[in-house]
């Protein structure tokens, strides 16, 4: 028995797993300046706080 596959479907489910991988990676890349950014934000929203007493 033969399987038969077809171009098409092949292309699609690269485009899609290279794709997701890409996705992965840049969150993965941004996820240290996403959290370093909220820290920095607590930080300004705790100074002003303490400067509002």
């Amino acid at each position: 028995m033969k399987i038969k596959i077809k171009p098409k479907v092949v292309i699609k489910v690269l485009i899609i797993y290279w794709s997701s991988l890409l996705i992965l990676w840049l969150l993965l890349k941004k996820l240290p300046e996403i959290r370093d950014s909220n820290k920095i934000n607590d930080l300004v929203q705790n100074t002003t706080f303490e400067y509002n007493k």
